[in-house]
Protein backbone atom coordinates (compact mmCIF):
# COMPACT_ATOMS: atom_id res chain seq x y z
CA UNK A 1 0.00 0.00 0.00
CA UNK A 2 1.48 3.43 -0.81
CA UNK A 3 0.00 7.12 0.32
CA UNK A 4 0.90 9.95 -1.57
CA UNK A 5 0.24 13.10 0.16
CA UNK A 6 0.60 16.97 -1.14
CA UNK A 7 -0.45 20.41 -0.56
CA UNK A 8 0.46 19.92 3.15
CA UNK A 9 -0.70 23.69 3.96
CA UNK A 10 -2.78 21.52 6.47
CA UNK A 11 -1.64 20.63 9.85
CA UNK A 12 -2.54 17.31 9.91
CA UNK A 13 -0.81 16.75 6.11
CA UNK A 14 2.05 18.67 7.92
CA UNK A 15 2.28 15.95 10.16
CA UNK A 16 2.79 12.71 7.81
CA UNK A 17 2.71 10.33 9.90
CA UNK A 18 0.02 11.17 11.97
CA UNK A 19 -2.68 11.44 9.22
CA UNK A 20 -0.80 9.43 6.62
CA UNK A 21 -0.89 6.38 9.17
CA UNK A 22 -3.58 6.83 11.57
CA UNK A 23 -5.78 7.86 8.68
CA UNK A 24 -4.91 7.12 5.32
CA UNK A 25 -2.62 3.92 5.64
CA UNK A 26 -5.26 2.54 8.96
CA UNK A 27 -8.41 2.94 5.90
CA UNK A 28 -6.47 0.42 3.90
CA UNK A 29 -5.41 -2.08 6.35
CA UNK A 30 -9.28 -1.54 7.95
CA UNK A 31 -10.99 -2.84 4.57
CA UNK A 32 -8.66 -5.70 4.55
CA UNK A 33 -9.23 -6.67 7.75
CA UNK A 34 -12.90 -5.32 8.67
CA UNK A 35 -12.50 -3.05 10.82
CA UNK A 36 -12.89 1.24 10.19
CA UNK A 37 -10.41 4.51 10.23
CA UNK A 38 -12.49 7.32 10.59
CA UNK A 39 -12.24 10.79 11.03
CA UNK A 40 -14.40 11.18 14.24
CA UNK A 41 -13.54 11.55 18.38
CA UNK A 42 -14.58 9.63 20.81
CA UNK A 43 -15.74 10.92 24.29
CA UNK A 44 -17.65 9.79 27.20
CA UNK A 45 -20.49 11.40 29.24
CA UNK A 46 -21.33 9.98 32.10
CA UNK A 47 -24.83 11.44 34.17
CA UNK A 48 -25.02 12.22 37.66
CA UNK A 49 -25.88 9.59 39.79
CA UNK A 50 -24.62 6.75 37.38
CA UNK A 51 -22.08 4.37 37.49
CA UNK A 52 -21.82 4.07 34.06
CA UNK A 53 -20.37 5.79 30.95
CA UNK A 54 -21.72 6.30 27.56
CA UNK A 55 -19.19 6.31 25.00
CA UNK A 56 -19.57 8.74 21.77
CA UNK A 57 -17.92 8.50 18.25
CA UNK A 58 -18.99 11.89 16.19
CA UNK A 59 -17.55 13.10 12.47
CA UNK A 60 -17.20 16.56 11.75
CA UNK A 61 -15.18 17.85 8.98
CA UNK A 62 -11.57 19.38 9.40
CA UNK A 63 -11.52 22.53 11.69
CA UNK A 64 -15.04 22.69 12.64
CA UNK A 65 -14.55 22.11 16.48
CA UNK A 66 -14.21 18.39 17.10
CA UNK A 67 -11.42 18.80 19.57
CA UNK A 68 -13.51 21.31 21.66
CA UNK A 69 -16.08 19.43 21.84
CA UNK A 70 -13.76 16.22 22.64
CA UNK A 71 -12.40 18.51 25.37
CA UNK A 72 -15.72 19.54 26.74
CA UNK A 73 -15.77 20.65 30.41
CA UNK A 74 -19.75 20.22 32.10
CA UNK A 75 -20.97 23.32 33.46
CA UNK A 76 -23.64 20.95 34.79
CA UNK A 77 -23.32 19.82 38.03
CA UNK A 78 -22.73 16.06 38.59
CA UNK A 79 -21.38 15.57 34.70
CA UNK A 80 -19.00 14.00 33.75
CA UNK A 81 -17.04 13.85 30.54
CA UNK A 82 -13.73 12.19 29.53
CA UNK A 83 -12.06 12.52 26.05
CA UNK A 84 -10.67 9.70 24.40
CA UNK A 85 -9.39 11.16 21.11
CA UNK A 86 -10.32 14.13 19.27
CA UNK A 87 -9.32 13.35 15.44
CA UNK A 88 -9.40 9.71 14.78
CA UNK A 89 -10.90 6.85 15.79
CA UNK A 90 -10.42 3.34 14.97
CA UNK A 91 -13.74 1.21 14.81
CA UNK A 92 -14.61 -2.44 15.29
CA UNK A 93 -17.92 -4.16 15.63
CA UNK A 94 -17.21 -7.17 19.07
CA UNK A 95 -18.50 -10.07 17.63
CA UNK A 96 -19.80 -11.76 20.31
CA UNK A 97 -21.38 -8.55 22.32
CA UNK A 98 -22.20 -7.15 19.09
CA UNK A 99 -21.19 -3.75 20.46
CA UNK A 100 -18.87 -0.79 18.78
CA UNK A 101 -15.64 -0.79 20.25
CA UNK A 102 -13.02 2.35 19.61
CA UNK A 103 -9.87 3.49 20.18
CA UNK A 104 -7.71 6.54 19.48
CA UNK A 105 -4.77 4.96 17.42
CA UNK A 106 -2.94 8.57 18.45
CA UNK A 107 -0.76 9.62 21.45
CA UNK A 108 -2.12 13.70 22.05
CA UNK A 109 -4.33 15.92 20.44
CA UNK A 110 -4.36 17.92 17.48
CA UNK A 111 -6.05 20.47 17.37
CA UNK A 112 -6.44 23.36 14.48
CA UNK A 113 -5.19 26.67 16.25
CA UNK A 114 -6.76 29.40 14.62
CA UNK A 115 -9.71 30.24 16.58
CA UNK A 116 -8.32 28.53 19.75
CA UNK A 117 -8.24 30.93 23.19
CA UNK A 118 -8.82 30.75 26.66
CA UNK A 119 -12.38 31.61 26.01
CA UNK A 120 -13.06 28.96 23.20
CA UNK A 121 -11.21 26.02 24.87
CA UNK A 122 -9.49 26.54 27.82
CA UNK A 123 -8.76 22.64 28.50
CA UNK A 124 -7.36 23.06 25.10
CA UNK A 125 -4.61 26.07 26.27
CA UNK A 126 -3.69 24.19 29.12
CA UNK A 127 -2.17 21.44 26.87
CA UNK A 128 0.34 23.06 24.99
CA UNK A 129 2.69 24.42 27.31
CA UNK A 130 4.66 20.97 27.05
CA UNK A 131 4.85 18.43 24.93
CA UNK A 132 3.46 20.17 21.61
CA UNK A 133 4.25 19.88 18.03
CA UNK A 134 2.93 23.22 16.38
CA UNK A 135 2.62 23.80 13.00
CA UNK A 136 1.12 26.72 10.38
CA UNK A 137 1.59 29.29 13.35
CA UNK A 138 3.40 32.30 13.63
CA UNK A 139 6.72 32.60 15.85
CA UNK A 140 6.81 35.49 18.30
CA UNK A 141 10.09 37.09 18.63
CA UNK A 142 10.31 36.19 22.13
CA UNK A 143 10.60 32.38 21.02
CA UNK A 144 6.54 31.95 21.39
CA UNK A 145 3.94 30.98 19.12
CA UNK A 146 0.92 32.94 17.99
CA UNK A 147 -2.21 32.57 15.90
CA UNK A 148 -5.69 34.27 14.85
CA UNK A 149 -7.75 34.23 17.68
CA UNK A 150 -5.29 33.48 20.19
Amino acid sequence: SEIISFGSGYGGNSLLGKKCFALRLGSALAQKQGWLAEHMLIMGVKRPESKETKYVCAAFPSACGKTNLAMLCPTLPGYEVTCVGDDIAWLRFDEKSGELRAINPENGFFGVAPGTSEASNPVAMKTIFKNTVFTNVALTDDGGVWWEGM
